[in-house]
């Protein structure tokens, strides 16, 4: 009796899908007794044929699969390779914008010549890593102070969070423009463009978004400032009085560090109003839930009926704003904190950063 797949059904591996030790294990069972090929095959996720010229090439030509053999030990040796120069790469905090990059750096290192495609797959298979879009950050971003303060912000709020209180992210954005196309379908000969007229002035949105996926949001023509915010605030304490009498004992207010937010006036204020805050980290941007809602309201056409949007038609943005907010779920809403949430885990430990 042998070990055999559970089901004869499989996807068959083929001659480059196997290793060395492989090839050696099922030449070495085909020529024990009572072992069939086609349990063999079975075992070993290949074809019979597969199997059937394996042990004729080791019968007739031995010397083949000795070559067989030295070539995977220097395929392996250059899989090697390529994993320790690219770890290198990424250990000085070098970009690798291209494959040619590392393959360049293996031959002149290390003498080995090695294939683009061979780079690439290594990337992918064995690294785990993708081709994505890079994002400028600011220098100062990863700084030691911008750290230990993310840290210290995620130590802060995830226990707040497990102990399932209510947080209610505050943040701000703008609207110059009401059609938000990144890419359209358009015939070949045809180019992707389109007329826009911009929103003048420009609109200040303050949103706010909490842990069970309500919105509440406010249009203005004027800069957000601390008098803005504080009437925000005021407008936004008076509700959840209405809605929900008491919520300070269990709700938290997150606010970043924005001047308008976090300066000595602002502190103030906020001390006589005995909101409860929370101050996120520096560029914590990616655990701010808020951003995730700006994404999805300047996303396609606001105006598809071209309705005007100059500085007496303000009804007219806040109706458009409001239509796009309301077709966000009350789940989908909840969901964006659940990512918010996950991006903490990277600001604990350290050496991700």
């Amino acid at each position: 009796m042998i070990e055999s797949a559970p089901c004869k059904y499989y996807k068959k591996r083929h001659l480059k899908n196997l290793t060395e030790q492989e090839v050696e294990e099922i030449v070495a069972a085909a020529k024990k007794p009572g072992w069939f090929r086609t349990d063999i095959a079975q075992k070993h996720r290949v074809s019979v044929n597969l199997v059937n010229k394996l042990c004729k090439e080791a019968e007739k030509q031995p010397e083949k699969m000795e070559a067989r053999r030295l070539r995977e030990q220097l395929d392996e040796e250059k899989r090697d390779s390529i994993g320790e120069i690219t770890a290198d790469i990424l250990k000085a905090t070098k970009p690798i914008i291209r494959a040619q990059q590392v393959q360049l750096a293996v031959e002149e290192q290390r003498g080995i010549e090695v294939s683009t495609k061979l780079v690439r797959r290594v990337f992918r298979k064995e690294l785990h890593m993708g081709y994505r879009l890079a994002k400028g950050v600011p220098v100062q971003s990863n700084i030691e102070r911008a750290l230990v303060l993310r840290q210290q912000y995620s130590l802060r709020l995830l226990p707040l969070l497990e102990k399932k209180a209510r947080v209610i992210n505050v943040d701000e954005s703008w609207l110059n423009q009401t059609r938000f196309l990144r890419r359209t379908w358009v015939p070949s000969d045809a180019p992707s463009t389109f007329r826009e007229k911009q929103v003048s002035p420009r609109i200040s949105l303050i949103l706010a978004l909490d842990t069970e996926g309500r919105i509440w949001w406010s249009l203005t023509q004027a800069n957000t400032d601390a008098d803005v915010m504080t009437m925000f605030l005021r407008h936004l304490e008076r509700r959840l009085d209405q809605e929900t009498p008491g919520w300070q004992e269990t709700s938290y207010i997150l606010l970043d560090n924005a001047a308008w937010h976090s300066s000595e006036e602002m502190k103030l204020r906020l001390a006589k109003m005995s909101l409860p805050i929370i101050y996120s980290g520096p560029y914590s941007y990616a655990t701010a839930p808020c951003e995730a809602v700006f994404a999805a309201l300047k996303f396609g056409d606001l105006n598809p009926d071209r309705l005007p949007t100059g500085k007496k038609s303000l009804s007219h943005i806040a109706d458009m704003v409001g239509k796009r907010l309301k077709e966000i779920p009350r789940s989908l809403a909840a969901r964006y904190w659940h990512k918010a949430v996950l991006e903490h885990f990277g600001y604990l430990a350290f050496e991700r950063l």
